[in-house]
Protein backbone atom coordinates (compact mmCIF):
# COMPACT_ATOMS: atom_id res chain seq x y z
CA UNK A 1 0.00 0.00 0.00
CA UNK A 2 1.20 3.59 -0.81
CA UNK A 3 0.70 6.95 0.95
CA UNK A 4 -0.26 9.86 -0.75
CA UNK A 5 3.51 10.82 -1.91
CA UNK A 6 3.75 7.55 -3.64
CA UNK A 7 5.81 5.93 -1.02
CA UNK A 8 5.29 2.46 -0.03
CA UNK A 9 3.96 2.42 3.21
CA UNK A 10 4.60 -0.41 5.89
CA UNK A 11 2.53 -1.84 8.33
CA UNK A 12 3.93 -0.78 12.24
CA UNK A 13 2.89 -3.69 13.74
CA UNK A 14 0.74 -4.31 16.71
CA UNK A 15 -0.60 -0.72 18.21
CA UNK A 16 -2.89 0.27 20.80
CA UNK A 17 -4.97 3.39 20.53
CA UNK A 18 -6.31 4.71 23.91
CA UNK A 19 -9.83 6.43 23.05
CA UNK A 20 -9.92 4.29 19.89
CA UNK A 21 -13.91 4.21 20.03
CA UNK A 22 -14.49 8.27 20.17
CA UNK A 23 -14.62 10.52 16.80
CA UNK A 24 -10.49 10.75 15.87
CA UNK A 25 -9.73 7.65 17.54
CA UNK A 26 -12.43 5.32 15.40
CA UNK A 27 -11.28 7.02 12.15
CA UNK A 28 -7.60 6.32 13.42
CA UNK A 29 -8.40 2.59 13.98
CA UNK A 30 -9.99 2.34 10.67
CA UNK A 31 -6.99 3.50 8.89
CA UNK A 32 -4.54 1.70 10.99
CA UNK A 33 -6.55 -1.63 10.34
CA UNK A 34 -6.48 -0.48 6.10
CA UNK A 35 -2.36 -0.71 6.50
CA UNK A 36 -3.03 -4.43 8.02
CA UNK A 37 -1.59 -3.72 11.79
CA UNK A 38 -2.84 -5.37 14.66
CA UNK A 39 -4.94 -2.75 16.63
CA UNK A 40 -5.88 -2.82 20.07
CA UNK A 41 -8.72 -0.61 21.53
CA UNK A 42 -8.18 0.89 25.15
CA UNK A 43 -11.61 2.82 26.10
CA UNK A 44 -13.65 2.63 29.05
CA UNK A 45 -16.70 4.51 27.35
CA UNK A 46 -16.84 7.09 29.49
CA UNK A 47 -20.79 8.60 30.00
CA UNK A 48 -19.44 12.08 28.72
CA UNK A 49 -21.59 10.95 25.72
CA UNK A 50 -23.18 8.20 24.50
CA UNK A 51 -22.95 6.43 21.50
CA UNK A 52 -19.34 5.43 20.87
CA UNK A 53 -20.21 2.26 20.20
CA UNK A 54 -21.99 2.81 16.51
CA UNK A 55 -17.88 4.48 16.03
CA UNK A 56 -17.53 1.05 15.61
CA UNK A 57 -20.04 -1.04 13.31
CA UNK A 58 -17.90 -1.19 10.39
CA UNK A 59 -14.48 -2.54 12.24
CA UNK A 60 -15.73 -4.56 15.17
CA UNK A 61 -15.98 -7.82 13.95
CA UNK A 62 -12.12 -7.41 12.22
CA UNK A 63 -10.18 -10.27 12.77
CA UNK A 64 -6.96 -7.98 13.55
CA UNK A 65 -9.04 -5.66 16.22
CA UNK A 66 -8.91 -6.20 20.02
CA UNK A 67 -11.20 -4.06 22.64
CA UNK A 68 -10.20 -3.63 26.51
CA UNK A 69 -12.39 -2.07 28.29
CA UNK A 70 -10.19 -0.42 30.66
CA UNK A 71 -9.71 2.92 32.37
CA UNK A 72 -6.03 4.73 31.21
CA UNK A 73 -6.03 5.32 35.16
CA UNK A 74 -5.62 1.65 35.63
CA UNK A 75 -2.07 1.47 34.91
CA UNK A 76 -1.77 -2.49 35.85
CA UNK A 77 -4.39 -3.11 32.74
CA UNK A 78 -3.22 -0.84 30.35
CA UNK A 79 -0.11 -2.47 31.20
CA UNK A 80 -1.53 -5.69 30.14
CA UNK A 81 -3.21 -4.26 27.28
CA UNK A 82 0.26 -2.61 25.96
CA UNK A 83 1.96 -6.10 26.06
CA UNK A 84 4.18 -6.54 22.72
CA UNK A 85 2.91 -3.44 21.32
CA UNK A 86 5.07 -1.58 19.33
CA UNK A 87 3.44 1.69 18.75
CA UNK A 88 0.88 3.91 21.46
CA UNK A 89 -1.58 6.25 19.69
CA UNK A 90 -2.60 8.10 22.90
CA UNK A 91 -6.17 9.83 22.30
CA UNK A 92 -8.34 8.85 25.46
CA UNK A 93 -9.10 12.37 27.13
CA UNK A 94 -11.54 14.61 28.69
CA UNK A 95 -12.37 16.86 25.88
CA UNK A 96 -14.46 19.88 25.86
CA UNK A 97 -13.30 23.91 27.22
CA UNK A 98 -16.18 24.60 28.51
CA UNK A 99 -16.75 21.24 30.41
CA UNK A 100 -13.44 21.89 32.09
CA UNK A 101 -14.17 25.08 33.64
CA UNK A 102 -16.92 23.58 35.63
CA UNK A 103 -14.82 19.99 35.91
CA UNK A 104 -11.15 20.75 36.37
CA UNK A 105 -10.61 18.16 38.64
CA UNK A 106 -11.53 15.70 36.59
CA UNK A 107 -10.09 17.14 33.65
CA UNK A 108 -6.90 17.28 35.23
CA UNK A 109 -7.25 13.99 36.39
CA UNK A 110 -7.76 12.47 33.25
CA UNK A 111 -6.11 14.62 31.20
CA UNK A 112 -2.81 14.91 33.35
CA UNK A 113 -2.65 11.68 35.62
CA UNK A 114 -3.98 9.73 32.53
CA UNK A 115 -1.18 10.83 30.34
CA UNK A 116 1.13 9.82 32.72
CA UNK A 117 -0.44 6.17 33.07
CA UNK A 118 -0.32 5.81 29.56
CA UNK A 119 3.30 6.75 29.23
CA UNK A 120 4.79 4.78 31.94
CA UNK A 121 2.52 1.48 30.74
CA UNK A 122 3.93 2.18 27.63
CA UNK A 123 7.32 2.06 28.04
CA UNK A 124 7.66 -0.19 30.62
CA UNK A 125 6.57 -2.46 27.71
CA UNK A 126 8.61 -1.47 25.53
CA UNK A 127 6.88 0.44 23.23
CA UNK A 128 8.65 2.42 20.75
CA UNK A 129 6.72 5.39 20.36
CA UNK A 130 4.33 7.31 21.49
CA UNK A 131 1.89 9.88 19.67
CA UNK A 132 -0.29 11.95 21.62
CA UNK A 133 -3.17 13.92 20.81
CA UNK A 134 -2.53 17.37 22.07
CA UNK A 135 -4.72 20.27 21.37
CA UNK A 136 -4.95 24.09 19.57
CA UNK A 137 -5.88 25.05 22.96
CA UNK A 138 -2.71 25.09 24.42
CA UNK A 139 -1.80 28.43 22.95
CA UNK A 140 -4.98 30.55 24.44
CA UNK A 141 -5.59 34.30 22.72
CA UNK A 142 -3.21 34.39 19.73
CA UNK A 143 -0.63 37.22 19.08
CA UNK A 144 -0.14 36.62 15.88
CA UNK A 145 -1.71 34.45 12.78
CA UNK A 146 -1.43 32.09 11.46
CA UNK A 147 0.16 30.31 15.15
CA UNK A 148 3.32 28.30 14.55
CA UNK A 149 4.84 26.16 17.45
CA UNK A 150 7.20 28.93 17.75
CA UNK A 151 4.45 31.15 19.79
CA UNK A 152 5.04 30.14 23.07
CA UNK A 153 1.47 27.96 24.72
CA UNK A 154 -0.23 30.30 27.17
CA UNK A 155 -3.86 28.74 27.65
CA UNK A 156 -6.76 29.86 29.30
CA UNK A 157 -8.30 27.01 29.59
CA UNK A 158 -8.50 24.40 32.49
CA UNK A 159 -8.01 21.84 29.33
CA UNK A 160 -5.42 23.38 27.34
CA UNK A 161 -3.71 23.68 30.60
CA UNK A 162 -4.08 20.08 31.29
CA UNK A 163 -2.87 19.46 27.23
CA UNK A 164 0.06 21.44 27.28
CA UNK A 165 1.32 19.37 30.78
CA UNK A 166 0.97 16.33 28.52
CA UNK A 167 3.17 17.56 26.55
CA UNK A 168 5.56 18.35 29.36
CA UNK A 169 5.41 14.40 30.90
CA UNK A 170 6.28 13.93 27.19
CA UNK A 171 9.44 15.53 26.89
CA UNK A 172 10.28 14.10 30.51
CA UNK A 173 10.17 10.75 29.12
CA UNK A 174 11.39 11.37 25.65
CA UNK A 175 14.42 13.18 27.38
CA UNK A 176 15.53 10.46 29.40
CA UNK A 177 14.89 7.77 26.86
CA UNK A 178 11.86 6.06 28.07
CA UNK A 179 10.14 6.60 24.87
CA UNK A 180 9.80 7.97 21.83
CA UNK A 181 6.86 10.68 21.97
CA UNK A 182 5.42 13.10 19.48
CA UNK A 183 2.27 15.52 20.01
CA UNK A 184 -0.05 16.65 17.88
CA UNK A 185 -1.56 20.15 18.43
CA UNK A 186 -5.32 19.56 16.48
CA UNK A 187 -6.94 22.38 14.69
CA UNK A 188 -10.79 22.11 15.29
CA UNK A 189 -11.64 18.30 13.91
CA UNK A 190 -14.77 18.00 12.16
CA UNK A 191 -16.34 15.06 10.26
CA UNK A 192 -18.41 12.14 10.40
CA UNK A 193 -18.66 10.54 14.36
CA UNK A 194 -18.20 14.24 15.34
CA UNK A 195 -18.99 14.41 19.23
CA UNK A 196 -22.20 15.75 20.39
CA UNK A 197 -20.52 18.39 21.93
CA UNK A 198 -19.24 19.86 19.27
CA UNK A 199 -20.24 22.35 17.09
CA UNK A 200 -21.47 20.85 13.58
CA UNK A 201 -23.27 18.13 15.42
CA UNK A 202 -25.12 20.63 17.85
CA UNK A 203 -25.80 22.12 14.36
CA UNK A 204 -27.10 19.48 12.73
CA UNK A 205 -29.23 18.13 15.51
CA UNK A 206 -31.11 21.69 16.04
CA UNK A 207 -31.73 22.11 11.93
CA UNK A 208 -32.73 18.70 11.25
CA UNK A 209 -35.44 19.29 14.16
CA UNK A 210 -36.57 22.48 12.79
CA UNK A 211 -35.05 24.08 16.00
CA UNK A 212 -32.71 27.32 15.35
CA UNK A 213 -28.93 26.40 16.05
CA UNK A 214 -27.45 28.58 18.68
CA UNK A 215 -24.37 30.27 17.60
CA UNK A 216 -22.04 31.84 20.27
CA UNK A 217 -21.36 35.23 19.92
CA UNK A 218 -21.95 36.60 16.52
CA UNK A 219 -20.43 33.96 14.36
CA UNK A 220 -17.82 35.90 13.00
CA UNK A 221 -15.24 33.78 15.29
CA UNK A 222 -12.65 31.96 13.17
CA UNK A 223 -11.31 28.54 13.49
CA UNK A 224 -8.84 26.17 11.44
CA UNK A 225 -11.68 23.58 10.33
CA UNK A 226 -9.53 20.15 9.79
CA UNK A 227 -11.74 17.30 8.54
CA UNK A 228 -10.64 14.01 10.71
CA UNK A 229 -10.01 11.75 8.12
CA UNK A 230 -6.97 14.02 7.33
CA UNK A 231 -6.13 14.24 10.81
CA UNK A 232 -5.93 10.06 11.67
CA UNK A 233 -3.15 10.63 8.48
CA UNK A 234 -1.32 12.42 10.63
CA UNK A 235 -1.28 10.06 13.61
CA UNK A 236 -0.10 7.30 11.71
CA UNK A 237 2.60 9.54 9.66
CA UNK A 238 3.92 10.98 13.34
CA UNK A 239 4.22 7.24 14.01
CA UNK A 240 6.72 6.41 11.16
CA UNK A 241 8.53 9.74 10.85
CA UNK A 242 12.19 10.12 12.28
CA UNK A 243 12.09 13.45 12.09
CA UNK A 244 9.32 13.99 14.24
CA UNK A 245 10.75 12.35 17.43
CA UNK A 246 10.42 14.78 20.33
CA UNK A 247 8.79 17.44 18.41
CA UNK A 248 5.66 18.73 19.07
CA UNK A 249 3.58 19.53 15.49
CA UNK A 250 0.26 21.46 14.72
CA UNK A 251 -2.30 19.39 12.53
CA UNK A 252 -4.77 21.85 10.53
CA UNK A 253 -5.02 23.69 6.81
CA UNK A 254 -3.65 26.49 7.43
CA UNK A 255 -7.09 28.30 6.22
CA UNK A 256 -9.39 30.53 8.69
CA UNK A 257 -13.16 30.16 8.19
CA UNK A 258 -16.13 31.83 10.33
CA UNK A 259 -18.15 29.62 12.38
CA UNK A 260 -21.10 31.57 10.48
CA UNK A 261 -19.85 30.45 7.30
CA UNK A 262 -19.57 26.65 8.62
CA UNK A 263 -23.10 26.99 9.76
CA UNK A 264 -24.25 28.42 6.24
CA UNK A 265 -22.61 25.18 4.28
CA UNK A 266 -24.32 22.92 6.65
CA UNK A 267 -27.90 24.73 5.88
CA UNK A 268 -26.82 24.68 1.86
CA UNK A 269 -26.13 21.04 2.17
CA UNK A 270 -28.96 19.94 3.98
CA UNK A 271 -31.16 22.10 1.25
CA UNK A 272 -32.64 24.63 3.93
CA UNK A 273 -33.13 27.76 1.76
CA UNK A 274 -32.57 29.79 5.52
CA UNK A 275 -32.46 29.19 8.81
CA UNK A 276 -33.04 31.38 11.82
CA UNK A 277 -30.27 31.51 14.10
CA UNK A 278 -30.22 31.61 17.87
CA UNK A 279 -26.97 33.92 19.43
CA UNK A 280 -25.53 32.97 22.99
CA UNK A 281 -22.93 34.65 24.99
CA UNK A 282 -19.43 33.33 23.79
CA UNK A 283 -17.90 30.83 25.62
CA UNK A 284 -15.05 31.15 28.51
CA UNK A 285 -11.75 30.12 27.46
CA UNK A 286 -12.00 30.34 23.57
CA UNK A 287 -10.25 32.82 21.20
CA UNK A 288 -11.48 34.92 18.94
CA UNK A 289 -9.73 33.83 15.98
CA UNK A 290 -7.29 30.70 15.21
CA UNK A 291 -5.82 29.79 11.64
CA UNK A 292 -2.69 27.42 11.45
CA UNK A 293 0.92 27.37 9.86
CA UNK A 294 1.23 23.86 9.44
CA UNK A 295 4.25 24.17 7.58
CA UNK A 296 6.59 22.14 10.43
CA UNK A 297 4.36 19.13 9.94
CA UNK A 298 4.50 19.10 6.28
CA UNK A 299 8.36 18.68 6.29
CA UNK A 300 8.45 16.38 9.56
CA UNK A 301 5.39 14.35 8.31
CA UNK A 302 5.82 14.61 4.87
CA UNK A 303 1.48 15.50 5.35
CA UNK A 304 -0.79 18.27 4.47
CA UNK A 305 -4.50 18.39 5.16
CA UNK A 306 -6.16 17.58 1.46
CA UNK A 307 -9.96 17.56 2.10
CA UNK A 308 -10.97 21.35 2.71
CA UNK A 309 -14.49 22.76 4.41
CA UNK A 310 -17.44 22.55 2.08
CA UNK A 311 -15.95 18.69 0.93
CA UNK A 312 -15.73 17.61 5.11
CA UNK A 313 -18.67 18.70 5.66
CA UNK A 314 -20.84 17.46 3.00
CA UNK A 315 -19.81 14.22 4.26
CA UNK A 316 -20.55 15.05 8.00
CA UNK A 317 -24.09 16.08 6.82
CA UNK A 318 -24.48 12.96 4.67
CA UNK A 319 -23.34 10.86 7.61
CA UNK A 320 -25.27 12.75 9.87
CA UNK A 321 -29.13 12.09 8.00
CA UNK A 322 -27.98 8.61 6.85
CA UNK A 323 -27.84 7.35 11.10
CA UNK A 324 -30.14 9.82 12.40
CA UNK A 325 -33.06 10.48 10.73
CA UNK A 326 -35.90 8.38 10.01
CA UNK A 327 -36.25 6.40 6.91
CA UNK A 328 -39.57 9.17 5.93
CA UNK A 329 -38.21 12.05 6.74
CA UNK A 330 -33.95 10.80 5.35
CA UNK A 331 -35.63 10.54 2.08
CA UNK A 332 -37.38 13.94 1.77
CA UNK A 333 -34.39 15.47 3.34
CA UNK A 334 -32.17 13.26 0.38
CA UNK A 335 -34.74 14.44 -2.04
CA UNK A 336 -34.26 17.97 -1.07
CA UNK A 337 -30.92 17.93 -1.29
CA UNK A 338 -30.05 16.63 -4.33
CA UNK A 339 -32.80 19.61 -5.85
CA UNK A 340 -30.76 22.02 -4.10
CA UNK A 341 -27.23 20.79 -5.93
CA UNK A 342 -28.76 20.25 -9.44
Amino acid sequence: MQDMTGHERRALGTVAVTGGAGFIGSHLVQALLAEGNRVRIIDNFDSYYQGKEANLLAVRDHPALTLDRTDILDTQALSRSFEAVDVVFHLAAQPGVRFSFENREKTRSVNVDGTRSVLEAASAAGARRLVFASSSSVYGLLETLPVSERQVPKPISPYGQSKIEGEHLLNDFYASGRIETVALRLFSVFGPRQRPDMAGTRFLQRLTSSAAPLVTGDGMQTRDFTYVEDVARAFVAAARSERAAGDALNIGTGRESTLKRFLSLIVDFLGLKDSAVEHTRSGEGEPGRMRCDARRAEHALDWRATVGLPEGLRKQVDWWVNEFMPDEERRLFQQRMTKSHV
